[in-house]
């Protein structure tokens, strides 16, 4: 059994001021550049997880992309070539490790194109991650090429989340959503009513990330308060979702309930916001031990 996730790569240059920013001034402050990227970030920590993981990505030239290979060394790689340069993020955070603005350059991933994807990278898959960046069409026919594996899908904003609403289905396992993303997309202003719009569409679970207040997992079924695993401090927001939703199909994958494999998944965002980087060194003993003692 394995998991194929779709989606992007990047590299991330991570700026967090000293002190409050000050708009439209210099603010002194520290530069990390570190691999990053939704569908990449997810790969590399299901890597870390232990789970038989492949990427599939647009990875571009030159020794960005090198260094996104090297970054990638415990998961498989599909490399598709979408004839743009390395994708890149950029993300400004405050003192207190939130984030300010963030400019994505995704060209890369814009451009795969659903004939792109060649059918036998899926054969095997028990799960398959899209990444929420992908074009409408190609997030369509990855759907389509799963086949039976769960499929789970990360909206990552409100601006590509709403393109869902193109979609005659969402035949998905789980869908991610914050608070905002599910809102927009279901175009209501009740949870409860877009946790519904989601179930009627096809998704089976609606994993609503909240921030400090957790999550809710919502179900045709019931719905259940996954409580927030709080950071000893904050350092760096960025891939905080992406380790969750890893750690949330590792467990998946071992045959775990979602109410438990999410409660994993919090722990995985708490190490994460506690390190500078998208991905943070976690370990299934380290995540397990720290569950079993909450």
């Amino acid at each position: 059994m394995s998991v194929v996730v779709i989606g992007g790569s990047n590299l991330d240059t991570i700026a967090r001021t000293n002190t409050a920013p000050v708009a439209e001034t210099s603010n002194p402050g520290r530069t990390t550049v570190r691999p990053g990227g939704v569908g990449r970030n997810i790969a590399e920590n299901l890597a870390r997880l232990g789970t038989d993981v492949t990427l599939i990505s647009a990875l571009g030239a030159g020794h960005s992309a090198q260094t996104l290979r090297e970054s990638l060394a415990g998961a498989g790689l599909h490399e598709v070539d979408s004839g743009h340069d390395t994708g890149s993020y950029t993300a400004v955070l405050n003192d207190n490790g939130g984030l300010v603005i963030g400019v994505a350059d995704m060209a890369a991933t814009d451009a795969i194109t659903p004939d792109l994807l060649k059918p036998e990278w899926f054969g095997g898959a028990s799960v398959v991650v899209l990444d929420g960046n992908l074009p409408i069409d190609t997030l369509a026919r990855a759907m389509e090429l799963a086949g039976d594996a769960a499929v789970m899908l990360d909206p990552v904003s409100v601006a590509k989340g709403c393109r869902l609403r193109d979609l005659a289905a969402l035949p998905l396992h789980t869908f991610t959503p914050n608070h905002d993303e599910l809102l927009a997309i279901a175009q209501t202003d009740s949870i409860k009513e877009a946790c519904e719009w989601a179930h009627q569409r096809g998704v089976e679970y609606v994993w609503l990330r909240e921030g400090a207040a957790g999550s809710l997992l919502s179900s045709t079924h019931g719905s259940a308060r996954i409580p927030v695993a709080p950071a000893r401090t904050v350092v760096d927001v960025t891939g905080a979702g992406d380790a969750a939703l890893a750690a949330y199909v590792h467990r998946i994958m071992l045959g775990d309930s979602p109410e438990v494999a999410a409660t994993f998944g919090a722990h995985a965002a708490k190490h994460t916001i506690e390190v500078a980087g998208a991905v943070a060194p976690l370990t299934h003993a380290l995540l397990e031990s720290e569950m079993e003692a909450q």
